[in-house]
């Protein structure tokens, strides 16, 4: 299990609800931010951010990747996704993601996994819940759709580790390609 982030606890300083003090406080076992308010009490507790991407093969096994254009990890490959709407299907928010970031529909084919990693933004490293997807292409041709997030689009090789690859979740599931 990830641990809270010490930062996190700095950078939430207001509570959310009546404006009160936030201090770290032991909550069921767990730190958390909680309003020092006596009368509101509130609880900030922390949950990782559910996050899809989409596995996209073409017919020689190479498998879709973006360049990041944007921190964390510009420059990096990364599988097409990204973090879901309140409220948002899963489904729903790997095609949403997938047409935003590529330019095309897709069909979702199959729930690859669920991995665990970290998305380290405005100076607080979240937790993620990372859902993959494999996907095929049903409209269009991929191209960077949101070119300031994405710079390029390539097709790699899952079986070849030299990839300079963003997120520890990208490996995960490539390393699940190859072991099927």
């Amino acid at each position: 299990m990830l641990k809270l982030d010490g930062d996190f606890l700095k950078v939430y300083k207001f509570c959310p609800k009546c404006g009160g003090t936030m201090k770290p406080k032991e909550q069921r076992g767990e730190v958390m931010p909680t309003c020092t308010n006596q009368i509101c009490g509130f609880i900030f507790w922390q949950n990782s951010n559910p996050c899809v991407v989409t596995i996209i093969q073409d017919a020689r096994g190479l498998v879709l990747m973006t360049k990041r254009g944007i921190e964390p990890d510009k420059g990096k490959l990364d599988l097409p996704g990204g973090f879901m709407k309140l409220g948002e299907h899963p489904l729903d928010a790997a095609r949403r993601e997938t047409r935003e970031e590529l330019g095309v529909e897709v069909e979702i084919i199959d729930l690859v996994g669920v991995e665990m990693d970290s998305y380290f933004y405005q100076e607080i490293s979240e937790a993620t819940l990372v859902l993959g997807f494999t996907a095929r292409i049903v409209k269009g041709r991929p191209y960077p759709a949101d070119p300031h997030e994405i710079t390029s689009v390539v097709w790699v090789d899952p079986n070849n580790r030299q990839h300079d690859l963003a997120f520890t979740n990208n490996e995960k599931f490539l390393k699940r390609l190859r072991d099927t």
